[in-house]
Parts: C-alpha cells; structure tokens; sequence
C-alpha cells in the first residue's frame, strides 16, 4: 500500500489530512504536526517521517500547503517522495521577507543588529534571512503546483520560474488567493488533485511494470550463465516474451523514446532487442531440448 503525507500550512494542522482521503481511496492518507518554526528544524522532523513512512508503505506521497510546502523543499526529501503536490508554495522565501521589512520598514542593517524583530505581519529573523540566502531550493522530485492569482505572498512570475526550473506542472486558479478556503477554490483543489492523481498513479504503475520485468531480464540472465535451465528460466522468459510482443511494451517503449521516464529508471527492457536476444540466446543453448 502507498501513503500520503500532508503538511500544513501556519496556524493549519495535521487533522486537516481528513478532506484529501476521500481522494485518494488506494492510500492511507496522514497528517504530520511538526513542531519545527524554521526550515533547519523542520528539516529533521520531515526526514524521520519519511523515513519511518518508507519502512512500512512501498511508496510516499506528499500534499503541503504554503510554509508546510517551503519547509518539505528544503527537508532533503525529494528523492524519497514518488510525486508531490504542492499547494501555494512559497518558492521566493527572500522576496516575502524583503515585503516584511519594507512593510515595517526595517532596514537590513537594523535586522542584523537586532537579530530578531516583532512586526505586524510576523517575526523578522536575521538568521532566516541568512538562511534563505544561502540554501537555496533543490528539489527533483515529480510536483504539481496548484497557485491562485490572487496570492499575496509568492508572484505568478516567481511561481512560474520555479515550475519551469524544476519542470513542475502548474495550474493556476484565475482570481484565487493564497489560503484555497471558499468552496469554489475548494472545488477547484479537489478537482485539481482527481485530475493530476489518475495520470500519477498510472504512470507510478506503468513505472512498476517495467521494473517488474527488467527485475526478470536479470534473473533470467542470471539463471541462463550459470546453465539453469529449469522451470523457473522457462517461466521467467515466457513472461518477458508475452510482454514484449504485447501492445503494453509498445507503449512503454513509446513512452521512453518521449523521454516521459526518470532518468534513473533501469529500462535495458525497453530497448529493441534486449528481451529478443534473450530469447535467441536461450535458443542457442538449445534449452529447451
């Protein structure tokens, strides 16, 4: 089984992990109360979770909202998460503080004297200015962002580099505001969420299926060195030759060439004449006699 994990955004919580499971009826679905107030503490907190999480499920999802996105960006997790799906993202954390200081019109020497500074609109931290400054967003794993127009705290044109510098899939609610809260936005996320979902996990599926049968190229390699002719051989490769023959392969195939796979992924199984020569090595051997 899978899971997704939720994180919240400030002043949200874990119990809001309940309004996405009736969208993800496959997965168990659970929220994360992380007690972290900056990126270096939330860090730690994140990472344990993931970990813990990939102990007991095969793969893990990830819904954050607004800091709770900003905090899973900087965790060090991407390559632990099968897709993400971010919502309201802060993606330019100096651009927000910078607003901050100008709002209260702090300047940045005043900042690094003090330290830290209490405003209308929030705390002010040297150290977390310094910190934005200096790390900045590494981020591979496959994302959709879900932004509204009206977002008062991340630009379009910010939001709009960072998906196309980390080749996340966007969409845009015309007129919606940072906090997807009225039932119209609400709709829309949901909407959003069943629609990216079904091509996620078809794709998580297809992925699985070509790890499935590279994992039996291998075996069946393997099995044929060593002169193992047994059931075992003849029942691997009657697997690989029903699959390369089959409509679902060329799919696969197609796919790859479109370059639609990580670049990671073990595709020897994709390749033209990979399982063929299998098989007529294995003929070869006379095998079968």
């Amino acid at each position: 089984m899978d899971v997704v994990l939720y994180l919240h955004g400030k002043g949200g919580s874990a119990a809001e992990a309940a309004r996405y499971r009736p969208l993800f009826p496959a997965c168990d679905v659970i929220g994360l109360d992380y007690k972290a107030e900056t990126p270096w503490e939330a860090a730690s907190e994140l990472q344990a979770e993931i970990a813990a999480l990939r102990e007991e499920y095969e793969s893990v999802y990830l819904i954050a909202n607004s800091i709770g996105a900003y905090y899973a960006l900087h965790a060090g997790i991407d390559r632990r998460i099968a897709h993400a799906w971010l919502i309201s993202p802060v993606v330019d954390m100096e651009a927000l503080i910078a607003g901050m200081m100008a709002q209260a019109g702090v300047s940045e020497e005043e900042l690094e004297r003090r330290g830290v500074i209490e405003t209308d609109s929030g705390t002010l931290s040297w150290d977390y200015l310094q910190f934005v400054r200096t790390h900045p967003i590494v981020w591979d794993a496959p994302t959709d962002l879900l932004y509204g127009s009206g977002d008062a705290l991340t630009s379009r044109a910010a939001i709009e580099a960072f998906a196309a510098a980390h080749k996340a899939r966007l969409r845009v609610m015309e007129g919606g505001e940072h906090w997807f809260h009225t039932d119209e936005q609400q709709r829309f996320l949901d909407d959003w969420i069943a629609s990216t979902a079904k091509d996620v996990f078809d794709r998580q599926t297809q992925l699985r299926r070509i790890v499935k049968y590279e994992t039996l190229t291998r075996e069946a390699e393997a099995l044929l060195a060593a002169g193992d002719c047994g059931a075992a051989l003849k029942e691997k490769l009657a697997a690989l030759e029903a699959y390369y023959t089959s409509d679902t392969w060329k799919r696969d195939f197609a796919d790859d060439e479109a370059g639609k796979f990580p670049n990671d992924l073990p595709r020897g199984v994709l390749s033209e004449d990979g399982i063929y020569n299998l098989l007529e090595r294995y003929k070869e051997r006379m095998c079968d006699e």
